[in-house]
């Protein structure tokens, strides 16, 4: 149903910041079925968004650092890099809910941090090298996120947000040219 408002609505525009978050988050579900669909909407979206946009990109070969092996380490359910379309499609489409999701990593509900930490595992996966929008927030609010997560032991939950927190690090160290974080961890 997402998948067909997401790509058929005539508005579709003024919905996909809406209800990507919730395609996002099924990617993570249990069931790997509703993985697969998730990923499934995504790709469909980004060919979508393709035929719509991004001729040119394709035509400049504009996709990522050559030194970067984009095919590795990623979590699953990913087995290769996203289409370009799909990451495109994301990333135009994060603006309005990036920063509430870096927000909610300090939630005081353990369940909420967790969704939270996954979703942006995804996105770190889609984004790539975009995370430096609002990288200073977004270094700020995983620091706070190791915090909260340290002091409490909620059933060991909070084992799994610190896991899903280390994976999104590591991307963004694979992804993100060290001098732009640097400034920022660097004490002054």
């Amino acid at each position: 149903m997402l998948q067909s408002l997401l790509i058929n609505l005539p508005d579709r525009y003024d919905h996909e910041q809406r209800l990507l978050p919730y395609v996002l988050l099924f990617i993570n579900d249990a069931i790997s079925e509703v993985q697969n669909e998730a990923l499934i909407c995504i790709d469909k979206c980004g060919e979508q968004y393709e035929h719509d946009e991004i001729i040119e990109r394709r035509q400049l070969g504009v996709d990522g650092d050559d030194k970067i092996d984009y095919n590795t380490n990623l979590p699953p359910p990913f087995t290769c890099r996203p289409s370009l379309g799909a990451r495109l499609f994301v990333r135009n489409n994060t603006s309005r809910f990036f920063l509430t999701v870096l927000g909610e990593l300090t939630n005081w509900r353990p369940e909420t941090r967790l969704r939270s930490a996954e979703l942006l595992l995804i996105l770190a996966v889609f984004c790539e090298e975009h995370l430096t929008k609002d990288l200073h927030r977004t270094l700020t609010n995983l620091a706070k996120a190791i915090d909260i997560e340290q002091a409490s032991h909620h059933e060991h939950e909070h084992l799994k947000v610190l896991d899903q927190i280390e994976q999104v690090l590591c991307l963004m160290a694979k992804f993100i040219d060290p001098a732009t974080y640097l400034r920022i961890v660097r004490p002054r």
